[in-house]
């Protein structure tokens, strides 16, 4: 079991376009409280509940059978600043169940092995409607079964030629209370008129239902040549269906302090990537670097779009949608052992993502950082561990115009347009983190 709770930032709940401006715009929260440990709304609370149970079966050297059931129960709990009756009534509160069951089989023959399986899935949410608000995320059942099979193969000496395939089947059913307008407003009364169940007062109820069938396939080789070099490369191709959170999401996400907008009209992503990574060892140092290119068709993404004032203030509104995305990129690692009791590693990670249907850059691509490790290890002190990490993350310098025009209340009571920046990044940062590890023995 895994339970926290985490306080949200209360000047990201604003009370008018004004503050949001100025939230945006100033150096310091709008909102400054004395240090303390209490968390007060808005906040969130956590759970996480798991269970697994595993077998494995061997029918000889070369083959075995691996089964394995997984149980998790996640409930979510957001607070917002509410007054009366509902002052501690979570605003958001969701329930998931998820079983989980996957059965593998091994195989090994001369020169060539062979893994195949089935797993299968089952999720349903629970939104309460205790909150006395439309949720966040709609009650929805999801069912997911998949069977695959890889096959790997000696060619020659040093080289090793792998291919798999895989088909999935999934099904998403919800039902969803829809503000008329809101329904309208995105089409759905023409382009979804099966899912419609009953209108109440200003409300639609929905119940969407969607069904995938996927086929991924990938290909690759791995080459070793002398003197600890290795050369690996793969093409896959990868299906992803919209999730529930991108299709259903209706309302204010507490913890983000966002509007978010799913589309019933999203289709599934369609990629293929191809990566290649080549290795080096010495005695003691080692290298590795990743380099891959990635296109994706129907790339999903959220993307702000305006701000809309509601009864619990103004929020920016950020809406799911799709584009034709090219991602490549290079990671890098070492390794280097520089005494018994001393070690050092390196990372290193750069993307760059294109959005080409609209010609910019994607939103949310993590920039360049690397991250220096030094480590001192005393094996004859109880296993003592001692880590010093420095993380360097720059700023962003590609990134899409998002702003969009806001309308604010002058000291007149006249409304002034104003440009909202919500696309510049933040500056970069520097962190560093300290580690330490030792192992006691209570009992003998």
């Amino acid at each position: 079991m895994y339970q926290t709770t985490i306080g949200i930032l209360s000047a990201s709940h604003t009370g008018s376009v004004n503050d949001l401006y100025t939230s945006i715009n100033n150096l310091r929260p709008s909102v400054i409280n004395d240090f303390t440990y209490a968390i007060d709304n808005p906040k969130q609370q956590v759970q996480h509940h798991l269970a697994k149970i595993n077998y494995n079966y061997y029918f000889d050297e070369t083959a075995s059978l691996a089964a394995q059931y997984a149980f998790q129960f996640n409930k979510r709990l957001e607070f917002d600043v509410r007054r009366g009756d509902f002052k501690n009534v979570a605003a958001l509160d969701l329930e998931l169940s998820s079983h989980n069951l996957s059965v593998d089989f091994k195989k090994a023959y001369h020169d060539w092995q062979l893994k195949s399986g089935l797993s299968a899935g089952f999720q349903n949410n629970f939104a309460s409607p205790a909150t006395g608000i439309r949720p966040l995320i709609p009650n929805y059942e999801k069912l997911d079964a998949g069977v695959y099979s890889v096959a790997s193969v000696d060619l020659s000496d040093g080289l090793v030629l792998d291919a798999g395939l895989r088909y999935d089947f999934s099904s998403v059913n919800a039902a969803k209370f829809y503000l008329k307008s809101r329904w309208e407003e995105r089409g759905y009364d023409t382009l979804f008129p099966e899912f419609e169940v009953k209108e109440e007062g200003n409300q639609i109820l929905a119940k969407p239902s969607f069904t995938f069938h996927n086929f991924s396939a990938s290909v690759g080789f791995k080459k070793t040549f002398a003197a600890n070099l290795e050369w690996y490369t793969n093409l896959s191709l990868a299906i992803r269906n919209p999730n529930p959170s991108e299709f259903f999401s209706d309302g204010l996400h507490h913890s983000t302090g966002v509007i978010e907008l799913g589309d019933l009209s999203l289709k599934k992503e369609e990629s293929l990537k191809l990566s290649s990574t080549v290795q080096k060892s010495w005695q003691d140092f080692s290298l590795s670097i990743n380099p891959f290119v990635h296109t994706v068709k129907n790339y999903i993404f959220l993307r702000p779009i305006g701000a809309e004032t509601t009864i619990r203030g103004a929020f920016p509104v950020w809406e799911y949608q799709q584009t034709q995305a090219l991602l490549g990129g290079v990671d890098v690692q070492t390794n280097w052992t520089l005494s018994p009791q001393w070690q050092h590693r390196l990372t290193m990670a750069y993307i760059k993502g294109n959005d080409l249907d609209n010609n910019e850059a994607l939103i949310d691509i993590p920039p360049f950082h690397f991250t220096n490790t030094i480590e001192w290890r005393k094996k004859e002190w109880n296993q003592l561990v001692l880590e010093l990490k420095s993380e360097v993350v720059f700023r962003q310098s590609q990134f899409p115009n998002n702003n969009f025009e806001v309308n604010l209340i002058d000291a007149n009571n006249n409304s002034q347009p104003a440009i909202l920046d919500i696309s510049t990044p933040p500056p970069g940062y520097h962190l560093l983190h300290f580690y330490s590890e030792m192992q006691l023995q209570w009992f003998s």
